[in-house]
């Protein structure tokens, strides 16, 4: 156990941002699919860009299928965050940076956890008490963790 952390903390992503989320992502992909099958079958597009957009969409759902949905800071001070594409478990005192959006328009949107070799990114309610325990019970374990732009 670490000092400061008297138990588990989770933080799970608002539901609905997250069905937003990838519901607006599966609708352009099924446009993009839609305008490029159109273009294809008519013999318009060379086959070197119809490559390069889909690269560009499998690209996108790889990196959107890792955005960490829940976040739970276990007894030991161990993070753990699971996202679509896997559970993946760090120390949180490897955890080096947490930033929000320099500009908070929604009350929803994505905090990056920045560690020394990736960035990993949350679904998050701003406004949600649950986060700001999870930040705060983060801090209290990792004090040289720096927060930046975390609106309240």
């Amino acid at each position: 156990m670490l000092e400061g952390l008297d138990g588990d903390r989770e933080y799970r992503g608002p539901r609905l941002f997250i069905a937003v989320f990838y519901g607006a992502l599966v609708l352009w992909t099924v446009i993009s699919a839609f305008f490029i099958g159109a273009e294809a079958g008519e013999g318009k597009w060379p086959v070197v860009r119809l490559f390069m957009i889909g690269f560009v969409v499998s690209y996108t759902w790889y990196f959107s299928l890792a955005i960490v949905y829940r976040l739970r800071l276990k007894y030991d001070g161990s993070l753990e965050m699971i996202s679509f594409r896997g559970s993946r478990e760090a120390p949180s005192l490897v955890l080096e940076r947490i930033e929000g959006p320099r500009i908070a328009i929604l009350p929803v949107g994505f905090l990056r956890l920045r560690f020394a070799n990736e960035k990993v990114y949350l679904f998050s309610r701003f406004t949600s008490p649950a986060l700001r325990e999870m930040v705060r019970a983060l801090k209290r374990v990792n004090p040289s963790l720096t927060i930046v732009f975390v609106p309240s």
